[in-house]
């Protein structure tokens, strides 16, 4: 189940040029937060990002 989910969700990138998976890491007084975000450019120009909440 695991591997459909993942291969769903990366579907739309194969049609991306240069997709890249990438991630924020912020040390504070709380403790260590990792931030992923996949970000993408489009054949027309622009470029998609999303970072989850």
């Amino acid at each position: 189940m695991p591997r459909l989910l993942i291969l769903l969700l990366t579907l739309p990138l194969s049609a991306c040029i240069g997709p890249q998976l990438g991630a924020d890491i912020s040390v504070g007084p709380y403790g260590t937060y990792v931030s992923p975000s996949v970000s993408a450019g489009l054949e027309g120009g622009g470029v998609i990002t999303y970072s989850p909440p």
